[in-house]
């Protein structure tokens, strides 16, 4: 049997690589930033030569850091985010950058979409997803009509794990359905492309990669490829599930009720199901899961970290550690201060696709630490109305299985306990997305039956979270006047209102 495996994760804002054995163990890891551009308001894009550098380079160091220790990988697993699309000639050239599922350009497309598509109820509970700026359908409707030239002659639509698979072996850029699912496009129930769907998009058939299961191979490593990166000729390589899938995976969240958390570009909370049951709120998103028979509920929030990232660039707060130490100087609830993440827009429950951020309540006597607190508290309670959806929708949670970079830090992990009024635990993993991209290499090779088998024999420790009863006043009244906020800002219109002034920057 093989020692280790590859795990290959583009994220939205980091490329990783990891060599893991069969154990769980990280041998090496190697990270590069994800090359990103805003060329205007709400757009967020990726130029494709750039991450296929990005991505090289990273694959190139942890092979080499597996020759020196004597280890031939016997799989390479690809990941990546759902949601961010571009369009590929038929020898897998770029013709378009990679819009990112934060971009919101596609926004105007979506009210003819909408008249076409009927019920909009009705789409997601054949579909398992809202009509978003964050689906991939629609960004290739504003291909078609903004970029007429390179739609036509594409040849397809690629995700970026389709991207670096077709680049790594040659193979059509096939995509996992736990990702395709995120095109819109798909029958969530057969998961398989919708033919009426993608005459309703008025998309062409042949542009939409082709679909597989999660752990599937599709073809192995090419020789100028392996001869280019240091790895080995005919390694495998895998789809491994969604970015999503993979850190549930990581995170131990195995069966259902068992809840994953991610705190990390974006905000969310997944727990696995095993029936496509959809939302009757339209609240919660639905995909298929880690493998057949699996599928996965999923509330969502378009910024996460991202957005305490964001907070700590313009308050000039040049390190983690400086937020750290807002929350330490400063009181819970931040003396009334709220602030609402939705920097790129909302997600669940309160779907608004041109929500903006805000802070409400400032008043003169408020500092910066406080400010950092309350971004910090914002994004706390949009995970307590995920919470509060997946409990309407039947899951019963015990605790939320924390991942992604703001679970570093002690403080936040803390507060969010708190915020919740429930137990977190912080997977003690370097790269809980890594172990669970790797579950599927490993299943590949019959290190393990399947990836979920995979995932239970490798869960990694976790560090507990406890919340402090004293501020369940505190929190569950902030909670309150959040919620009263967000709701207000929807139905009054002010989202729209907020949105249009900025539309011309």
């Amino acid at each position: 049997m093989a020692d280790a495996v590859l795990a290959l994760d583009i994220g939205t804002t980091t490329i990783k690589a990891a060599l893991v054995s069969r154990t769980g163990t990280i041998i090496a890891l190697e990270r590069a930033p994800t090359p990103s551009s805003s060329p205007q308001l709400g757009w967020l894009e990726h130029d494709p030569q750039l991450l296929w550098v990005a991505t090289s380079s990273v694959l190139r160091r942890v092979a080499s850091a597996a020759a020196e220790a004597g280890v031939a990988p016997a799989a390479l697993a690809v990941t990546g985010a759902r949601g961010t699309v571009c369009l590929i000639d038929q020898d897998g050239e770029a013709l378009t950058p990679f819009l990112t599922w934060q971009d919101r350009r596609c926004i105007d497309v979506l009210a003819a979409l909408r008249e076409r598509l009927g019920s909009e109820l009705a789409f997601q509970r054949r579909t398992g997803v809202r009509l978003d700026p964050s689906l991939m359908g629609p960004k290739l409707v504003w291909f078609r009509e903004h970029s007429p030239a390179q739609f036509d002659r594409a040849r397809w639509a690629a995700t970026t794990q389709g991207f670096a698979v077709m680049r790594l072996s040659g193979a059509p850029p096939s995509t996992d359905i736990s990702t395709a699912n995120f095109f819109g496009l798909m029958d969530i129930a057969g998961a398989e492309w919708s033919a009426e769907l993608i005459e309703r998009f008025d998309l062409p058939a042949r542009m939409l990669p082709p679909l597989a299961r999660p752990g599937a191979s599709v073809g192995a490593l090419a020789q100028h490829v392996a001869r280019e990166l240091g790895l080995p000729t005919g390694v495998p390589v895998i789809l491994a599930g969604s970015d999503g899938v993979c850190a549930e995976l990581g995170a131990g969240a195995v069966e259902p009720g068992q809840v994953y958390g991610y705190l990390g570009t974006a905000a969310a909370v997944a727990t696995p199901i095993l029936e496509p049951r959809v939302d009757p709120h339209a609240r919660l998103l639905v995909s298929p899961g880690s493998m057949p028979g699996r599928w996965r509920v999923l509330g969502l929030g378009f910024a996460g970290a991202s957005a305490a990232d964001w907070w700590r660039t313009v308050a000039g707060m040049d390190a983690p550690a400086k937020l750290d130490a807002a929350l330490a100087a400063t009181a819970p609830g931040a003396r009334g201060v709220l602030f609402m993440p939705t920097l790129s827009g909302a997600g669940t429950p309160y779907w608004a696709a041109r929500a903006r951020g805000a802070f409400l309540g400032l008043s003169l006597s408020h500092c910066a630490a406080e400010l950092g607190r309350a971004v910090c508290e914002g994004i706390a309670i949009e995970f307590r109305m995920m919470i509060d959806a997946l409990r309407a929708f039947g899951v019963a949670p015990s605790e939320l299985r924390l991942t992604g970079g703001g679970a570093r830090s002690d403080r936040w992990a803390q507060l969010l306990a708190s915020v919740l009024a429930l137990s977190v635990a912080r997977i003690d993993h370097p790269e809980p997305g890594l172990l669970g991209n790797a579950c599927y290499a490993l299943a590949s090779i019959g290190a393990f039956a399947d990836p979920v088998a995979a995932a239970t024999a490798l869960a990694a420790p976790a560090q507990i979270f406890e919340p402090d009863p004293a501020l369940a006043g505190v929190y569950g009244e902030l909670a309150a006047t959040y919620d009263l906020a967000r709701a207000s800002f929807e139905q009054s219109g002010l989202d729209e209102r907020l949105a249009s002034l900025g539309a011309d920057a």
